[in-house]
């Protein structure tokens, strides 16, 4: 699957390590029990406990997969790396989600047909 290593790397990240290499968050929130959301300045994580359980992306420099998709990405090109191996589903108007192994990512395209955000989450969406 595309950027299945780069998912993988990426929601490995225990809570402390993305506070040391972020840097004091926007804000912190306790949900319910353990879990927390700690938002940076382009990015929010929704923890449960120590560890990572979905994502929301504004920033560009955050790439996934060997064709690199992020914020900014041409539609064309996430179809490409994700629409290959099975239709995006097209949850709205702009939002398209696919199944990435086991991470369920939604990119959300702007009036350009650019991803302007992505949510990602450890989990099994069914289509």
């Amino acid at each position: 699957t595309y950027g299945l290593h780069d998912f993988n790397y990426f929601f490995r990240q225990s809570k402390q390590e993305i506070l040391e290499k972020q840097g004091d968050p926007v804000s912190r929130e306790k949900l319910y029990g353990n879990c927390e959301d700690i938002k940076f300045e382009d990015i929010e994580y929704t923890f449960i406990g120590n560890y990572m359980e979905s994502v929301r992306i504004t920033d560009p420099d955050i790439r996934f997969g060997i064709l690199q998709i992020g914020v900014g990405s041409s539609k064309k090109e996430v179809m490409l790396a994700y629409g290959l191996k099975k239709p995006l589903k097209n949850d709205k108007k702009n939002q398209y989600s696919v199944q990435n192994g086991i991470y369920a990512t939604t990119f959300y395209f702007d009036e350009n047909n650019c991803v302007y955000k992505i949510a990602c989450e450890v989990g099994v969406y069914t289509f």
